[in-house]
């Protein structure tokens, strides 16, 4: 890919907010973002949308027109709606970096995956922001990549640069996976300020992840979380159009975490929380099996629902009185298609 400059991508800003999406992949691209804009004397806010939500709800539009002293918006590993995105490019000059499947006009838009490129070379935004930034692949870089893909890191292009970082750093995988769970912590327990102070957590720990692994913080957030996705995965499920599925309620928001165990074991999960929002269920299809999915998310936006998602991953957050439709939705376009 042919990549901008940082400097260009500013066009002359003096104050940049970063809108970045909950999990270790958002906090880790936030924080490396943070230090080239900083070094480069750039004034630098943060802003984490409502957690479980695709979209800028009413609260988080007027947070954000609120803020006070940024003169351009760069949006972080979330794949914000187009009415979203042309909503902040009408009050701001407006950037996305980003690895997801949704390409937006009349913005910034540093994203090889949309341009054609093979999405195992770009498996987070946080890969993307460090060939952007032309930083040395680094633990932050790895972090982002494992949280995103997990092992199947193992079997991608970028794999023998995550080799050499582990190395360098002296870690496992095992240990890089016990920091992911920990930078994704807050998010799970519903603590979004605990999501933006994260960010800083890893400025400061960039080169120690010891300290990331001694937060007493997020190890009790684990401990909760635990005990919750343990009961989570011992619920009933049912089979249905080449599917495992599983219903539940819970406040805690596991509902990726649970797809992506899930789906470990059986291939294809669809997981459906209707005890996050009050007002929303919250559908999460993720597949294992080589099946894509990007025909559900094009067709869930198409009908006006909250949806994104990569190539094996969609998410849907609908009103309570379309759940039934949006679950039909996804049954019928999975029918046939798995193994």
């Amino acid at each position: 890919m042919d990549w901008p400059k940082l400097d260009d991508v500013l066009g002359g800003a003096g104050h940049v907010l970063l809108l970045h999406h909950w999990d270790t992949d958002g906090i880790t691209s936030a924080a490396m973002l943070s230090d080239e804009l900083e070094a480069k004397g750039v004034g630098v806010s943060l802003f984490c949308p409502t957690i479980g939500n695709f979209f800028l709800s009413a609260a988080d539009r007027k947070a954000v027109a609120s803020m006070e002293g940024p003169d351009m918006v760069i949006v972080v590993d979330y794949a914000l709606p187009v009415d979203d995105m042309a909503w902040l490019a009408e009050r701001w000059p407006t950037a996305q970096i980003d690895h997801h499947l949704l390409r937006h006009e009349g913005i910034v838009q540093v994203n090889p995956v949309v341009d054609g490129a093979d999405p195992s070379e770009y498996p987070s935004a946080g890969w993307v922001a460090t060939a952007l930034l032309g930083r040395e692949t680094s633990l932050l870089s790895v972090y982002g990549v494992i949280g995103d893909v997990g092992r199947k890191s193992e079997g991608m292009p970028v794999w023998p640069a995550i080799e050499e970082v582990l190395e360098r750093e002296g870690l496992t995988v095992e240990q890089v996976e016990r920091i992911v769970e920990l930078l994704d912590s807050p998010y799970k327990v519903g603590d979004r300020a605990g999501v933006v102070a994260a960010v800083g957590a890893v400025r400061r720990a960039a080169d120690d992840p010891d300290a990331l692994l001694r937060n007493r913080r997020w190890a009790r957030n684990l401990e909760a979380i635990e005990s919750e996705m343990e009961r989570l995965l011992s619920l009933p499920t049912s089979e249905r159009a080449g599917l495992t599925v599983v219903e539940f309620e819970t406040r805690f928001n596991l509902i990726s975490a649970l797809g992506r165990e899930m789906s470990s074991r059986r291939g294809a999960a669809f997981c459906i929380n209707r005890g996050y929002f009050d007002d929303r269920d919250q559908l999460y299809l993720r597949r294992a099996d080589g099946v894509t999915v990007t025909d559900i998310i094009e067709a869930a936006r198409d009908r006006g629902y909250s949806a994104g998602g990569k190539a094996d991953v969609v998410g849907i957050v609908v009103p309570k009185g379309e759940s039934e439709r949006a679950i039909a939705l996804v049954y019928d376009m999975s029918e046939g298609k798995g193994g």
